[in-house]
């Protein structure tokens, strides 16, 4: 009885040791997980969040995990490049957005100009029409004065030419033949009074 006493006793030991065991192991298991999974689970996480800030276009996100030499840190890395290209296809589409903001203003600026040129270039030609047309009305204007002047100098070139016939002086006749042939017809009773010599 003594022995079969001691041989319970000792297999009580023995379990009670085999269950602290394997109770320890299962503690340590439980933690080894815990620790992997969460060394796993949590930069998957952050890159996850990372990633979707990123696309919703937020560049100023730190990414966690780029310096690992593990398959998480390739994938840090990875985001970490993706990151980068998208700052700088941020950059190139504020440059494009600028340049385009220039050259429409450019383009404003140059249909501004043409219209002021365009209305410049009616105002000058109305002008210019209306000189022409106060040009035209003082020609005829000028060319009825210089028909008017050409026919009125025409008359008194010919009324001139009229009185100088009219107005005339006589020739100069020798003083003997008038006289004689005067007297020899018998038309005058005195000698005939020559005009005045000019």
């Amino acid at each position: 009885v003594g022995m079969t006493r001691a041989t319970h006793d000792q297999a009580n030991t023995g379990f009670l040791i085999f269950l602290a065991v394997a109770l320890g192991l299962l503690l340590v298991t439980f933690v080894l997980v815990t620790v992997i999974v969460r060394g796993i689970t949590h930069p998957i996480e952050a890159m996850t969040r990372a990633m979707s800030a990123l696309a919703g276009g937020d560049t100023s996100i730190k990414i966690d995990g780029a310096t690992r030499g593990d398959e998480i840190g390739g994938m840090a890395r990875a985001v970490v490049v993706f990151k980068e290209n998208m700052i700088k296809a941020d950059r190139l589409a504020s440059e494009q957005a600028a340049e385009n903001a220039a050259k429409e203003q450019r383009r404003l600026a140059i249909e501004q100009m043409a219209q002021r040129f365009e209305t410049d270039v009616s105002a000058i030609l109305h002008a210019v029409q209306s000189a022409s047309g106060t040009m035209k009305t003082t020609a005829d204007g000028m060319a009825t004065t210089a028909e008017e002047t050409s026919r009125r100098s025409t008359a008194v070139a010919a009324a001139a030419d009229e009185a100088s016939v009219m107005f005339r002086p006589f020739p100069r006749r020798p003083r003997s033949c008038p006289i004689r042939l005067a007297r020899s017809a018998g038309r005058f009773s005195s000698p005939p009074r020559l005009p005045a010599r000019p």
